[in-house]
This record gives structure tokens, sequence and C-alpha cells, in this order.
């Protein structure tokens, strides 16, 4: 036993251990990958941030160096100007000293301009042709009027900046190049004098720096950073100067096109054979690029999936000479482990033989004992198992007693209920018949008062008797409704839902509009149901009952019951909705069991609704719900459109 656990326990944490290598040995190579992406991405990230660096820095350069030029020109022709005025020079000889010392300052490709509030050109010295022309109505190629944005620069804040397109000298046909110029006011003739500088010519030496920094990085396993246009160029080795636009790999991948994709995205990883391009290994590579934007390149760099790998077996092969070792030390240990208990076992078996002697007679003992006690317990149970079970024959039958006491109970409070509503119906037919009679009453004594002025005719007397037999014929209704709705009779047959509803709507009309409630019928639903109308017609006259209470209970103003039916799913839906609040969400679960009610004593007994439930489920297949809609409580019943024979529980009800 010892043998086969100190087995077992060397094969679990062997295998353990080979197990977890595996799996770090797999998370290696993911990270592995992963950290060079990093990597690269970094070293990439870096290098843009360090050219739009210098982009922005060459911009804040230029600035500087225009205000420079301009103030020293400026500060030249001042002291020229104070000096020969100090001197008492003519003033034509002032502006000509003044206009020589500005055409002097030519720096290349640039030059200190001048000219006055007119738009007259003062001095240009590369462009001599244009002194002394008035350019106020000139245009750039940009469709600016130059010298007007000029003198209103100038007017507002005396100096500033300016971007126009101008004629660059030193191109070929003096071709229309872009320029960054600063202006200032030299007050003593109105002059405004400017210098600007070519963007162009500028960004050509900045470019051409950062190509040549970008071609000086390099770091492990020869690493480097290229750079190309959106157009495809590449500005750099491997291939620098050539177009590679349409360069595919092995696989078919545009590089470079894919490439553009993901800087004009704001950067993104690639991965692609690298094309046998002189000094480049055809390998698969990874490559991350980033954009710079205001000139329309991407930089990027990329690592070769073999020196990865490389790096990852170095460190596994490393990683499995210290397992190996550990393993073997473990392996060790548990052999000297299982020859030590070997010897353990060995001089220790004939006294631990002896003890499990004398246990095995205890234990045979023991269960003699234990055999006679069982014998005695069996005995005992049996004459329990016999007392519970008459126990349990006179409970089953106090408890169907007890059920059949509840249930005539229940019956005759439901009667009580019924009694209360034929009282209130009662009620509701003598208010009802109080104004059919005052009709009767009012048209005898008109016959009364015809006859004595002399105007009782036989047409007189048959309109008269006409509209007494209406009358009559009217209140013999509502006594045939009433005595329809407390019909005793149980038995079961088709029955129109609508006709019913329209039945209770006349019996409780007298009392709901007695107590200023408005009600709403819309009766919409076709087919016959199957049960005793009477009960269905129960229910309505509850679930309204009910709603009547609540209504006048909370004091609502504009009270309104409205009742609507319709088909769905082959059911007949009734719906009774009010508008009292609806049903408290901590009772609505409550509403239907059996003596709950939240009426007083005194006008609720709980079963109505409990009834009601019963008789629309157990007696029609039917199912009768609540909710709270629309600022008040809605009661549905749905009953099945009875077919030619009683419908059968088919669980075809539209579920809620």
């Amino acid at each position: 036993m010892i043998f086969f656990i100190t087995i077992g326990i060397g094969s679990y944490i062997v295998l353990g251990k080979y197990k977890q290598f595996q799996q770090y040995a797999l998370q290696d190579r993911h990270n592995s990958i992963e950290n060079k992406k990093e990597i690269i991405k970094d070293i990439v990230n870096s290098y843009v941030n360090h050219i739009n660096y210098s982009i922005n820095s060459k911009h804040e350069s230029i600035e500087s160096r225009l205000v420079s030029k301009v103030n020293t020109a400026y500060k030249t022709s001042m002291d020229m100007y104070q000096k020969m005025k100090a001197d008492n020079y003519p003033e034509e000889a002032i502006q000509s000293s003044v206009k020589t010392v500005l055409a002097s300052m030519v720096f290349g490709n640039n030059y200190i301009f001048a000219f006055d509030k007119s738009g007259v050109i003062i001095s240009s010295p590369l462009l001599p042709m244009i002194e002394g022309k008035n350019l106020i109505d000139m245009k750039d190629a940009a469709g600016r009027y130059t010298l007007r944005d000029s003198l209103e620069i100038i007017s507002k804040t005396g100096d500033g900046f300016q971007d126009v397109v101008w004629a660059n000298p030193s191109s070929p046909d003096e071709e229309l190049k872009k320029k960054r110029v600063y202006m200032k006011e030299f007050e003593p003739y109105g002059w405004v004098i400017g210098y600007g500088i070519y963007m162009d010519d500028d960004d050509i030496q900045t470019k051409s720096m950062v190509v040549k920094q970008i071609e000086t990085v390099s770091y492990e396993n020869k690493g480097y950073i290229f750079a190309a246009t959106y157009d495809g160029v590449s500005l750099t080795a491997p291939e620098k100067g050539k177009d590679m636009y349409d360069v595919q790999d092995v696989n078919g991948v545009y590089i470079v096109r894919e490439l553009i994709k993901l800087a004009k995205t704001g950067g993104g990883y690639l991965t692609y054979v690298m094309p046998p391009f002189k000094g480049a290994r055809p390998e698969t590579k990874i490559s991350y690029v980033a954009p710079i934007e205001k000139w329309g390149w991407y930089v990027g760099t990329g690592v070769y999936i073999t020196d990865i790998e490389a790096e990852y077996q170095a460190r596994m092969s490393e990683l499995f000479t210290s397992e190996k070792y550990e393993t073997t030390l473990i392996i060790s240990g548990l052999i000297a482990l299982l020859g030590a208990a070997g010897f353990a076992v060995y001089i220790f078996s004939g006294k631990f033989q002896q003890l499990v002697e004398k246990f095995n007679a205890d234990i045979e003992l023991k269960n003699a004992e234990l055999a006679k006690m069982n014998t005695a317990l069996e005995e005992r149970v049996k004459e329990k198992t016999t007392e519970l079970n008459k126990l349990n024959q006179f409970l089953e039958q106090k408890v169907e007693e007890e059920v059949s006491k509840n249930r005539k109970k229940d019956r005759i409070m439901f009667q009580q209920g019924r009694l209360a509503a034929m009282g209130e119906m009662i009620g509701n037919i003598a208010h009802q018949w109080r104004q059919p009679l005052s009709s009767i009453s009012l048209l005898v004594q008109d016959i009364q008062e015809a006859y004595d002025c002399g105007e009782l005719d036989d047409e007189y007397l048959q309109s008269t008797v006409d509209k007494c037999t209406a009358t009559v014929a009217h209140m013999s209704d509502t006594i045939d409704d009433f005595r329809y709705f407390f019909n005793p009779a149980k038995e079961q047959v088709h029955f129109d839902t609508s006709a019913e509803v329209k039945r209770c709507v006349n019996l409780l009309d007298a009392g709901l509009e007695n107590s200023n409630i408005k009600v709403i019928v819309d009766l919409h639903a076709e087919g016959m149901a199957y049960g005793v109308p009477g009960e269905y017609s129960q229910v309505i006259v509850n679930v309204v009952s009910n709603a009547k209470d609540v209504l006048l209970s909370r004091g609502v103003i504009e009270p309104v019951i409205s009742i609507k039916s319709y088909n769905e799913a082959g059911c007949i839906v009734l719906n009774i909705c009010d508008n009292g609040g609806g049903v408290p969400s901590d009772i609505i679960d409550n509403i239907f069991e059996p003596y709950f009610t939240t009426k007083y004593h005194s006008k609720g007994t709980g079963i109505g609704l409990y009834f009601s439930k019963m008789i629309i489920e157990d007696n029609m297949n039917g199912r009768m719900t609540v909710k709270n809609e629309d600022g008040g409580a809605c009661f549905y019943l749905y009953v099945p459109i009875a077919k030619s024979k009683k419908p059968e529980n088919t669980n075809m009800l539209p579920a809620l």
C-alpha cells in the first residue's frame, strides 16, 4: 500500500509539473509575441512623437526667425532714419537710404520687403519689376487680397503673421509657393516692413533631416525603422526611392497598401512574408506602423517570427533543465521515503498483527451485543409503527370531516354574499322602477284631465295606453333579468357572454348611476361559451361591485368602469377595469386566496374573488387574472370558445 501511494504521489507531482511546464510554455510563447509587438509599437510611437515634435518645433522656429529678421530690419531702418533726421537730411534722401538698407537684406530665397498703406510696393529685392506698382487689389493663388489683409492686420495690432501664396524666385518659372510672413509697421512713413519664409523649402530640409535620422536607427537583431509616403514611395532602405504600392508577398498580400490603411486609421499591426529585398530575410514578419499625418507619411518597424521563436526556445531550454533537476530531486526523495517506510513496516508488522487480532476479537464481541440490541429495537419499531398507523387513520378521518365543514361554511358565506348582492339589486330595481311608476302616474292623471276637459278621444286614449304598456314591459324585463340572475339552476349550456354582460350592466346600472360612476361597455367577442350562465354573471357582478366599492371608498373624481370583450387565441376575453388606483403591489398576489379581504369584516367575507376564480377556472376550464394598468385594476376573464360539445381543458389559454 505504501509503495502504491508513494508511486501515485510521485506520478501526480511529476505529471503536474509537466502539465504546468506545458501551460507555462504556451503562455510564454504567446507573451513573447505580445511583448515583442508592444516593444516595436513603443519604438515606432516614440519616434513618431519625436518627428511630430520636430514638426511643431519647426513651426515655432519659423515664427521666431521671422520676428527676428523683421525686428533687425526695423531697428536698422529706424537707426538710420533717426540719425539722418538729426543731421537734417532731406526727406527724399532719408527714404532712399532706408529703402536701400531694406533692399540689401536678402537671405537666400527670402528677403525683406516693404509697401505703403496705399498698396504701392516700396522694396522687393528679388522681384524688382513690381516696385513702384500699386498692388492693393492683387490676389494670391488662394484668392485672398494679400496687401489688403496685411494692412488690416497692421491696423488692428501694429504687427502680425500672415499666410500667402507667393512667387518663389528660386523655383522654375517663379512657381507659386506657400509662404509664412511676419509684418510690422514702420511708423515714420507708414510703411509695412515684412519678411517671409517659403514653407516648402523649410519642409524639404526638415524631411531630409528626419529621413537621415531614421536611417541611423538600429536595435537588436539588426532591427531598423522604415518610412514611406501614403503614395507608396519608400523613403528608407531596403528599397529607398522605389514605388512599393503594388508589392505583394508570397501569399498575395499587398504589403504597402495594407500598411497605408493601418496608418490612416491611427496605426496597427500587419503579419506578412518579407519579399526577397537586398539584405532582407524572406521570412514571416510582424510590423507595426503609425502615421505622420502632417506629411502624409507612415513610419514603422518589424520583427521576424523566427527571432521570437529563437528567444523562446532558449528560455524553454533553460527552464526545462531547471525543471528536470527539480523533478530528479523529488523522485530521489520519494524513493528514500519508500525505503524508510518499507523498513518501518518490516519492524512493526509483528506487533501490528497482534493488535489486529485483539481488535478483531473485540469486534466480534461488540457485533453479538449489537445483534441483541437490534432485535429488541425491531420489536419496538413494530409496536410504534402500529400505533402510528392507527393515529394516521384517525387524523385522516378528522381532516376529511373538517374539510367538509369548511366547504359547507364557504358555500354558506358565498350564498350570504349572493343574498347581499340580491338586496343591493332589489334596491337598484326599486330605483329603476321609480321613474317608470312616476311616468304611469302622470299618464293616468293626464287621462283624468283630458276626460274633464272633453279631450279624451279614441286616438288619445290608445296613445296613452301604449305608453303605459311599454313602461310596464320595461319594468317586467327588469324583473326577468333579476330572476334570471338568481336562478339556482346549475345546468351547463352554451350561452352568449355579451348577453350576460349586458344583463349584468342592466341590473347594476341604477346603483352605478346613483353613485355617479360612468360605465363604458365595448363588446366585440364572437362565439359561445359553455357553462352555467348564472355563475358567469355572478363573477361579472362580483368584479364590478368590488370596483364600485373601491372607487367610492377612495373618493375617485370622475370614476369610470370599462367592460370590454374580444377574441384571443381561441378564447373569449372579458376585461373589467377601473381607475381606482389599482391593487397594492404587496397584496396583488393574495387577492384570490380564500378569506383574504381589504374591506371591513362587516362588508366583505374574502371569498367572492376566490369563488369567482373557481367558477372561471374549475367550472369553465378558463383563467382569471388581475393586473394594474393605466392607474387602476384590470381583471381578465378567459373562457374557451365552445365547440359542438363541452370544451376540454387543453392548456391553450394565452399566457400572461
